[in-house]
């Protein structure tokens, strides 16, 4: 959705305004307005449920201030998009917990709730993870009445997402995403292996490696903080051939060397649990500068308009990356506001203060929490902020309704 959505966003205001750069600002403009309606929308629910209105203004600073999130707000990932759905699915999940007889009569809301589930299973394929894991907890929570209501919208958004992926994708000869992108914890668990280990492994073991991954390059490849050197290397073909074999082959390591898969899974992972790591989290590439890339690399460039944009573009977004990465992250306390590991052990505390105290019914939405920390530490890179970024942009939210009893208007 994303890719079809910018596209065709980027191919419109090219044509109206004239060069593809300034059809990517128009692209911009519309993810600002989108990214600022939901964070408002999240702040009104705050507001009619009664969260302290000093609480509410606090809110307002982070979400306006953090330079993180005016960053990306202009950053054409796809994961600003799936994460801003997010904080838009809490907040109608709060409207639900809250208030659900008023939400059920209100079919806008309904609609609107079903519009984003399937957006966010569409933005990014680890989206139905969110889903799944956050409607499993919202049966045990609901009033038996409005089971069936839940039941249905959730039935019609699979089934939409099932014909899409089951007939719309290959009648329109999109490809699948590639079986390595979710592979990480292995690949990396074997390529270590075969690091620390090489000379112990067996003939055999060494030969169905090397099926499958350049056994002999495997020590050079291997990095501990990222697996893209190393899954880039990996034989779908061969993989998908007979997976269960190299499954196999996978848990055989593991129990051999269980020490050296639990040093990978952690090396791999541990941005995301402890706080004073320090990675990029602002990005410095603009498309010019990309294009200039290219340009470099004699890679084909399909922008007509090349000649006319300048050799270099302005450097603010250079210089606040890295003010942002090197300066503004070593200020105490501030700092921890642009620490991956910060807002999943915040959160965590909050959740642990919600089952304590249990000011509201409203702990589905730690399965969010806990969907966006299960993917990042199976990601590739050991401290992504983007990957995180569900996490950070519901903080205000979560903490609210964790540590203040709602109350309706």
């Amino acid at each position: 959705m994303h890719t079809l959505f910018q596209g065709f966003v980027i191919s419109c205001g090219s044509k109206i305004l004239g060069t593809i750069n300034l059809g990517i600002s128009v692209q911009s403009i519309i993810q600002m307005i989108f990214v600022a309606f939901v964070i408002s929308y999240s702040l009104k629910t705050m507001a009619k449920y009664q969260i302290p209105p000093v609480v509410r203004i606090i809110s307002l600073l982070f979400y306006s201030l953090h330079p993180l999130i005016g960053i990306y707000s202009v950053t054409l990932w796809k994961d600003i998009w799936l994460s801003t759905f997010i904080l838009l699915y809490c907040s109608l999940l709060i409207d639900i917990f809250c208030d659900s007889e008023k939400f059920f009569k209100s079919k806008l809301k309904v609609f609107l709730f079903m519009l984003t589930i399937l957006f966010i299973m569409l933005s990014k394929g680890t989206g139905i993870i969110y889903i799944v894991l956050s409607f499993i907890p919202l049966y045990f929570k609901l009033q038996k009445k409005y089971f069936f209501k839940s039941s249905i919208i959730y039935l019609l958004s699979f089934t939409v997402i099932f014909f899409i992926r089951v007939f719309l994708m290959p009648y329109l000869g999109i490809i699948k995403g590639h079986v390595r992108e979710p592979m990480s914890v292995p690949i990396q668990q074997i390529a270590r292996v075969v690091k620390e280990h090489g000379e112990d492994i067996n003939d055999e073991q060494k030969i169905e490696i090397n099926e499958i991954l350049p056994f002999d390059r495997l020590p050079d490849l291997y990095s501990p903080t990222l697996s893209d050197n190393v899954k880039s290397e990996l034989n779908e073909k061969i993989f998908l051939s007979n997976p269960r074999k190299y499954a196999k082959l996978w848990i055989k390591l593991g129990l051999r060397y269980p020490k050296t898969y639990i040093e990978s899974f952690l090396c791999n992972s541990y941005g995301y649990w402890y706080p004073e790591v320090k990675y990029w989290i602002v990005s410095s590439d603009s498309y010019i500068k990309m294009i200039n890339f290219y340009k470099s690399n004699d890679w084909e460039i399909y922008d007509k308009d090349i000649e006319r944009y300048p050799s270099n573009d302005l450097n603010f977004r250079n210089t606040t990356a890295e003010f942002i990465n090197k300066y503004i992250r070593e200020v105490p306390i501030i700092s921890s506001l642009f620490s991956v590991a910060f807002y999943f052990w915040a959160e965590l505390l909050a959740f642990a203060f919600l089952l304590k105290n249990r000011k509201n019914n409203i702990g589905v939405l730690f399965s969010i929490v806990f969907a966006t920390f299960l993917g990042c530490i199976m990601s590739p890179v050991h401290a992504e902020m983007r990957y995180a970024y569900p996490a950070v942009l519901m903080f205000p939210l979560f903490l609210s309704f964790s540590l203040f009893k709602a109350k309706k208007l």
